[in-house]
């Protein structure tokens, strides 16, 4: 009877738990350290070599302090305004970045 219940017991922990799944890997040259991350959906993200990679990078991270700090993470938000002026592709993967991460987040979407 004990078993029963503690198999029953551990398939309910297991159903909601859903915060007990390991981090999904970052891009590796995001150099993202010990800060907040989603728990999954990052294997896919674009490496920050390219120029829309990195504002990628930096519009997610805006997003994550963002939800985490709430509206006073805007008053720190990492943006390269030299980037931004000399590459639109920048400019487009901030967007998609903050996008991207803030949907994540909000609708704990995989």
């Amino acid at each position: 009877m004990l078993k029963k219940i503690s198999t029953y017991l551990l398939l309910v922990l297991a159903m909601f738990c859903h915060s007990c799944v390991p981090f999904s890997s970052m891009p590796r040259d995001w150099n993202w350290g010990l800060r907040p991350r989603l728990t999954s959906g990052t294997q896919y993200f674009p490496s920050a070599s390219t120029p829309y990679g990195k504002g990628f990078r930096d519009g997610c991270s805006n997003a994550m302090k963002s939800s985490n700090k709430g509206a006073p993470a805007f008053f720190g938000a990492q943006i390269d305004f030299a980037m931004s002026k000399k590459y639109q592709d920048y400019n487009q993967g901030m967007v998609d970045g903050s996008d991207h991460c803030t949907n994540m987040v909000d609708w704990e979407v995989p």
